[in-house]
């Protein structure tokens, strides 16, 4: 489907979708470059509909986001305790750089009131 018939919702989950599949790609030893060609072109329709700003930072949301949850793969089926212990704390690291990506896009799209800018568990 050509990306320029999508709607916004639709590029940034095939955006998201596509950052796993790429990483899935290069750890498996295959080639990535379908995943990149795709990647230029639904990065290319969202800067023409959010602007450069936006679609640079929900790439960046979508790696962090992949990374966070790798993490905390990790925590949950690791036996070793240290390495287990590493991993949640790159999670909550990771967790709180997606927090701050998350509150840049909702200040570049004038969404700064419906943030939630405080930790939501007590």
């Amino acid at each position: 489907m050509d990306v320029s018939t999508k709607s916004t919702g639709q590029l940034i989950d095939e955006l998201v979708t596509n950052a796993f599949k790429t990483h899935h790609a290069v750890s498996s030893g295959s080639a990535p470059a379908e995943f990149e060609r795709r990647y230029n072109d639904l990065r290319g329709a969202l800067e023409t509909r959010l602007g450069q700003d936006v679609a640079g930072l929900l790439h960046d949301l979508a790696i962090v986001s992949m990374a966070t949850w790798q993490a905390q793969e990790v925590v949950m089926h690791e036996s070793d305790d240290k390495h287990a212990a590493s991993a949640g704390r790159q999670a909550q690291r990771l967790n709180g750089k997606r927090t701050r990506i998350i509150r840049e896009i909702d200040r570049l799209l004038g969404e700064t009131s419906i943030s939630i800018t405080t930790k939501t568990y007590g």
